[in-house]
């Protein structure tokens, strides 16, 4: 993995909730296919992602991400919600998404 990672938007329907939210994460792409990681595992070998349709990835000129995921929402547990990202991993990537405030 490299310290560099792409960043998506991805709009994201939280259990438990109508509404839709937007969050923003890392896109993996070192498998045969790309993933949203939701959360990265640091030393306890947990780990969360949503594999995605790579037709519905495009590039975007925001500042703050390269790509917007442009396929149905993501589904996100509740207990995944309530998990706070703090930090990085030790290759850089985050450890947990980012809700975003509006779009």
């Amino acid at each position: 993995m490299n310290s560099q990672a792409k960043k998506i938007v991805i709009a994201a329907q939280y259990e438990g909730e109508e509404s839709l939210r937007y969050i923003q994460c890392d896109l993996d792409e070192s498998g045969e296919h790309p993933r949203a990681m939701l959360f990265w595992p640091s030393t306890d070998g947990r780990g969360a992602w949503h594999r995605l349709e790579r037709e519905h990835i495009v590039a975007t000129p925001n500042a703050s991400a390269d790509y917007v995921y442009t396929g149905s929402p993501i589904p996100i547990p509740k207990v995944l919600a309530e998990l706070r990202p703090a930090g990085l991993t030790d290759d850089a990537f985050r450890l947990g998404f980012f809700q975003i405030d509006s779009r």
